[in-house]
């Protein structure tokens, strides 16, 4: 009897060790669950606010100022661009011309970018009774020498200006080889009509 009573206490303590230990465990389960949750939702915060952080110094960094160097190079790329205007500028300024007048008949010509143009527009406005010669020319003597720097064209074009010598006005009017030395003056732009303008024989033409 006393040997049943003790495995029937020894049951009921063994049973409730065991119960405690499940209620103990499932406890600690759940509260561990519960720490991991937090955990992992801190884990997750923080990650969150460490990328708002970079991307908000990625865009100050992005919107910052332009550092010297860019900065140079920047100056001088406008600089660069402002001389390019300014020489177009000047290039468009410097373009000279020359008034042609054949009877009614008025060209325009194109000068050269040189002293010697610029030697012979100070002695203009003439009027001048210029000579034929060789049948594709019309020249006259200056009453000043000019500064010449000679050359020779393989070519003479129609509505050439030249400088023969130092002080010999040349105007071709037609287009042929060419073994003589010139100065080069300018080019009549528009040489419609010169031919038959200028004619055969002596002319009077004005220079402006």
């Amino acid at each position: 009897m006393c040997y049943i009573l003790n495995k029937m206490i020894f049951y009921m303590i063994s049973n409730v060790f065991d119960i405690s230990n499940c209620l103990l465990f499932k406890s600690i389960y759940k509260m561990g669950k519960f720490v991991m949750k937090k955990y992992i939702l801190f884990l997750l915060s923080v990650i969150i606010i460490c990328s708002l952080i970079g991307c908000i110094n990625f865009s100050t960094s992005n919107n910052s100022p332009i550092n010297n160097n860019d900065a140079f190079i920047i100056s001088k790329l406008e600089e660069n661009d402002t001389q390019l205007e300014n020489d177009n500028s000047n290039m468009k300024t410097e373009e000279k011309t020359m008034n042609i007048l054949i009877g009614n008949k008025k060209f325009i010509a194109t000068l050269d970018n040189s002293k010697t143009v610029d030697e012979l527009l100070e002695i203009l406005p003439m009027d001048i009774s210029m000579s034929e010669l060789n049948g594709n020319e019309k020249y006259y003597y200056l009453p000043k020498n000019l500064t010449t720097n000679s050359y020779k064209p393989k070519e003479i074009r129609k509505g050439d200006i030249m400088l023969y010598g130092n002080n010999c006005l040349v105007i071709f009017y037609k287009t042929f080889p060419n073994s003589y030395n010139y100065t080069y003056i300018g080019h009549i732009d528009d040489v419609t009509d010169l031919t038959e303008t200028i004619g055969l024989g002596d002319v009077k033409v004005k220079i402006e």
